[in-house]
């Protein structure tokens, strides 16, 4: 069978260890992610980073046996904005708007992982509090003043979480 070292439901950048127990002596191995061979895997052990079914062949040179498989899950929330403005400028996010006044920003969530995030965190970067709910499905408003300012968009999903970063001017 195919044991694990750890949960196998973990943020990315996480990582878990599946193993071979009671696997008969010289069998060689070869590990599948969602029914295909991954290069290299001939080891009682694999290392996993990502999401996918892992199953195992087993091989004694006369037969084959390919174990039941365990899933595993990898948890990757998206931090994702989108809104009036929104351009990339040397590699950098922004929404720019040019104006000689305070202007209001209309900011949408355009996270890929909306279905499955718990919490949004919004820092504007210009003093004034901070948007936080466990939902944004509607457009949100914010009046920023004449400056370069930095926003931070911060997505939740459990504990899992990601952020991104944006000028806004």
């Amino acid at each position: 069978s195919i044991i694990a070292n750890g949960p196998t439901s973990f943020c990315y950048g996480g990582r878990v260890t599946l193993s071979v127990s009671n696997a008969p002596n010289g069998v060689s191995y070869h590990w599948l992610r969602n029914g295909t061979i991954i290069p290299d895997s001939t080891r009682r052990q694999l290392v996993v980073q990502n999401s996918g079914l892992y199953r195992v062949i087993l091989d004694d040179g006369s037969s084959k046996d390919t174990l039941t498989g365990l899933q595993v899950n990898v948890n990757r929330p998206d931090a994702n904005l989108n809104g009036n403005g929104a351009t990339i400028i040397n590699g950098d996010r922004y929404f720019k708007v040019c104006a000689a006044v305070a202007l209001n920003f209309t900011f949408a969530n355009a996270s890929s992982t909306s279905s499955t995030n718990t919490n949004y965190i919004i820092r504007w970067g210009d003093g004034t509090p901070d948007y936080t709910s466990s939902t944004f499905s509607s457009p949100i408003n914010h009046l920023y003043g004449v400056g370069i300012k930095t926003l931070t968009f911060i997505v939740y999903s459990g504990n899992c979480v990601d952020s991104a970063q944006y000028k806004v001017f």
